[in-house]
């Protein structure tokens, strides 16, 4: 029944006004959708009626009663109004109830709704609303409004100690052209712990796939008014550690953005120390610290004045006869470059509608957004959307990680007793969006903290690929995940270069790709092509009349092999794996210029 339970009521109203008036009779229907098919269909509801009704309507609400919301009239066809409720718009695991309300006899009415009424629980899956990194038509996801959050997009900053984090991004009416404001991104402070844990708390935030600090929450050395994002700022924090660090006399303890903090002299009694702190070896604050106790440095970051952007907590200090040291035990340290997040200020395809500490910050597209075939755009920040270069619509947000830095990939989190991660919800899994084709699956059934025997499985398959170079009679090779790597598993035969399916994985083994690219180079005569492994290929000669050449296949500097091949060819160097031979490297030559003089 796909969770959809089927009733029918009869409901009979008899009319006291008049003893020859018939009254009407309502009989109500609810269908499961195509003979039982998934409820991504629509509802059949059908309403027959005696003759003497004048019109159906049907309403809807949900959790038991709420407020009803009137779907349409009913369709009259020979005493039956049929309506198809399109049950795209309704949420995973909410009870639905459904009445129809019959006009008859100037305006009188008899409804259902005085005794049963129909319910209709949803069967969508879990990853209907939320919970996939990949939105996929074809499959059963919602149209309406779908949801990425820091679960389940690795891009947006999430503790998974805490079980902490706030990014949302929401996109509604979804198809190849969204609409201004279909877009909504919201991030909120998060308070977390300072390392050092005499400090207290302070409010991280993240902000398109980087974590800033927002302000300062209950801490010791700082006021929660000292708070950057109500002055529509952000700073990254640089140094958050709970380390020791000795520091004598004379010598320095350097920080980042080119601050330094010395010790410049110890006090007679033992417990003081005169300390100074450098930016660019010039001297922006002195002061003396005893021990147990934090030295700040304030700055004004834009119109946030007097923010906290250093602390150093002085642990012990000893000052002896020959040696004197102090003891640094925790160092929090933030940007004094700030980010501003202004209203009105946009980052890529996304405006700020809102700020503040208390709801954090909004932003939606104020301009329309394409997710044509094969675009691959800037959203916001790092965070970048591709889409499959594919009749049907998929896309998927993800990092930029052209720059530079330490990433994360991981799957959705999940605490579940029993989860699947697939390519739609682990970004390390191997998937062709383009061809919506990937089937490394990871599958967890769990008590408690348990992890019984053979109840962590991992499948993996191969998938076909196209090559980059698309023309030429190069179609398809196969690719396989393996733990979070891709490897070559064979070449198929429908490719110009091989006469039958060499397969790799079927001999036992799996190799790396190393190019597989679409560029063009041009060789003279004693010019090599380098390529891995030491592999390079030399242009010896081409034939006076131009038809053909001579390469030469080395190894480290080796000749291998003399192969003689012409224009607009594909040459594939193949070698022997246990019964198969394998090309190694293909090359296509696609023009031959042979002059007087080049």
């Amino acid at each position: 029944m796909n969770g959809i339970r089927k009733f029918i009521i009869g409901l009979v109203f008899i009319s006291l006004m008049a003893s020859n008036v018939m009254a009407a009779t309502l009989t109500v229907t609810v269908d499961e959708p195509n003979g039982g098919e998934e409820l991504s269909d629509n509802v059949n509801i059908t309403a027959t009626v005696s003759d003497n009704v004048d019109n159906v309507t049907f309403s809807y609400s949900s959790d038991n009663g709420g407020k009803w919301y009137k779907l349409q009239n009913g369709t009259e066809d020979s005493l039956k109004y049929t309506y198809d409720w399109d049950t795209t718009t309704v949420s995973d695991g909410i009870e639905y109830l459904i009445r129809a309300v019959a006009t008859y006899d100037d305006n009188k009415t008899v409804n259902d709704t005085s005794n049963n009424i129909f319910s209709i629980v949803n069967d969508r899956s879990a990853t209907f609303e939320s919970g996939n990194r990949i939105w996929d038509e074809s499959e059963d996801m919602n149209q309406t409004s779908y949801t990425w959050d820091s679960k389940s997009f690795s891009g947006f900053y999430y503790d998974l100690d805490t079980d902490e984090g706030s990014e949302t991004l929401t996109i509604e009416d979804i198809s190849s052209s969204l609409d201004s404001g279909d877009i909504t991104y919201k991030t909120k402070p998060i308070p977390i712990k300072f390392e050092y844990k005499g400090w207290g708390t302070y409010d991280v935030i993240g902000f398109m796939a980087d974590r800033y600090f927002a302000g300062y929450n209950v801490t010791k050395f700082a006021s929660s008014s000292d708070n950057l994002l109500d002055e529509e700022k952000l700073s990254k924090v640089l140094t958050d550690n709970d380390e020791e660090y000795y520091v004598k006399a004379g010598s320095t303890l350097e920080l980042e953005e080119g601050y330094e903090f010395k010790i410049t002299e110890f006090g007679t009694g033992g417990d003081d120390v005169m300390v100074g702190l450098f930016k660019d070896g010039e001297k922006v604050k002195e002061g003396v610290v005893s021990k147990n106790e934090t030295f700040v440095y304030e700055k004004d970051l834009g119109k946030a004045k007097n923010i906290p952007i250093l602390a150093i907590h002085i642990k012990t200090v000893f000052s002896g006869m020959e040696t004197s040291r102090v003891v640094v035990e925790g160092i929090f340290q933030i940007s004094e470059k700030y980010v501003d997040v202004d209203r009105g200020d946009a980052f890529g395809e996304m405006e700020v509608t809102s700020v503040s500490s208390s709801s954090g910050i909004t932003m939606e597209n104020e301009d329309s957004v394409s997710l044509g075939k094969g675009d691959d755009f800037n959203l916001m920040g790092k965070i970048n959307i591709m889409v499959a270069d594919s009749g049907t619509l998929r896309f998927a947000p993800y990092v930029d990680m052209s720059e530079p830095g330490t990433y994360e990939l991981r799957g959705t989190v999940t605490d579940e007793d029993k989860f699947e991660w697939t390519p739609f919800n682990f970004e390390a899994l191997l998937y062709d969006i383009d061809t919506g084709d990937g089937d490394e699956t990871l599958n967890l059934i769990r008590d408690g903290r348990t992890v019984d025997e053979n109840q962590l499985s991992y499948t993996t398959k191969p998938i076909d690929m196209k090559f980059e170079h698309s023309g030429d009679g190069w179609n398809e090779f196969q690719s396989i995940g393996f733990m979070g790597d891709t490897y070559f598993a064979g070449y198929k035969s429908d490719s110009s270069f091989i006469s039958s399916d060499r397969s790799l994985i079927e001999e036992g083994k799996l190799s790396k790709i190393l190019i597989d690219e679409d560029k063009k180079y041009t060789l003279h005569i004693g010019n090599s092509l380098p390529l891995q492994e030491g592999y390079s290929v030399r242009l010896d000669q081409i034939s006076r009349d131009g038809d053909s050449l001579m390469f030469t296949i080395l190894k480290d500097g080796e000749e291998m092999s003399t192969e003689i091949f012409s224009g607009d060819e594909t040459f594939a160097y193949e070698v022997e794996v246990g019964d198969t031979d394998i090309p190694i490297f293909i090359i296509h030559i696609d023009q031959v210029f042979s002059g007087m003089e080049t």
